[in-house]
């Protein structure tokens, strides 16, 4: 998921994608120069493709949030991104009573 930032840096627009999708939007953002300010993964548990991993980082996003079930595919990720920073993370419980959590962590550069 990407947001972007308008010319007149008030006004934002929230674009989604599917990971199969996303590699030709990067290019054609790429092409217009249009980098967005912040992207938000939610990987599934296998955590983020790798080439999806150097997309980013050759992006030079100022900010990445990045949503995990799995920390140690979240660990792997994050240290393929030396660039990047752990500003915040966040711990939620979704499912009482079961192992399952999620993270929310806030990358930046």
């Amino acid at each position: 998921m990407w947001i972007s930032r308008h010319h007149d840096g008030d006004q934002y627009s929230l674009l989604g994608w599917e990971t199969t999708t996303i590699f030709s939007s990067i290019r054609k953002a790429e092409m217009q120069e249009t980098v967005p300010d912040l992207v938000l993964v939610n990987p599934p548990c296998r955590g983020l493709e790798k080439a999806l991993v150097r997309q980013l980082v050759a992006l030079a996003l100022q900010h990445i949030h990045y949503s995990s079930c799995n920390p140690e595919t979240l660990y792997e990720d994050i240290q393929a991104m030396p660039s990047y920073v752990v500003k915040r993370l966040q711990w939620f419980d979704m499912f009482p009573h079961t192992e399952h959590t999620e993270v929310m962590v806030l990358l930046e550069k």
